[in-house]
């Protein structure tokens, strides 16, 4: 009796080491594939001009497998997601109703995308001067534009200084800024008017 104790219990205690092995790893993938400063700090002074580089650089950023299409004209960008509707609450964080701007919203991923595309574009394109990036779902359609002028007015001098190593960009700009909930707010308070929601 005490034996079958003994083994249902170190059963037990291995599924339980298991299933935190197995979680510990995904928490840190989903953590991990945002810091791509190595990235950052390769490609910092690429020009508008350089379009294969511009291009590449996008096709990089976290994300990309839902990125349907880039459109480089001059010295502006857009980039266009498309989602299928499993992956809606990952993305907005809903599966039904409309997207809103609210905290399901900032916690889930494309409020990160649309700050994270912004400071690393903005932040290792010079001559970048106007960012737009399309959402698109089964249901829903967003729109964020942002120009350098404004971007350049919220930049805190921090993000300025943090393309200078992959280390720090990581830390100040990834850690600080794009995984920080109450910053990805203030970002969204500031840039709202450039921000619109349509539904299909």
């Amino acid at each position: 009796m005490k034996k079958t104790f003994l083994i249902i219990g170190c059963i037990c205690l291995g599924v339980l080491v298991g299933i935190r092995l197995f979680q510990q790893p995904d928490e840190e993938n989903q953590r991990s594939i945002w810091h791509d400063g190595d990235l950052v700090a390769r490609q910092v002074g690429a020009s508008m001009m350089n379009t294969v580089a511009v291009r590449q650089l996008a096709e990089q950023l976290p994300f990309s497998s839902e990125l349907k299409q880039i459109d480089i004209e001059g010295e502006s960008l857009r980039l266009a997601y498309d989602v299928t509707g499993k992956e809606r609450r990952a993305w907005i964080g809903t599966d039904t109703g409309t997207l809103q701007v609210n905290q399901d919203f900032l916690n889930a991923r494309l409020s990160k995308v649309l700050m994270h595309h912004t400071l690393v574009l903005f932040s290792t394109i010079p001559d970048l001067t106007n960012l737009e990036i399309h959402y698109t779902d089964p249901y829903s359609k967003a729109d964020f534009k942002i120009d350098r002028s404004a971007f350049d007015i919220y930049t805190p001098s921090d993000i300025e200084r943090a393309t200078s190593s992959s280390g720090r960009f990581n830390r100040v700009v990834i850690d600080g800024y794009v995984l920080d909930a109450s910053r990805r707010q203030t970002f969204f308070e500031r840039f709202a008017s450039g921000f619109s929601i349509q539904t299909n």
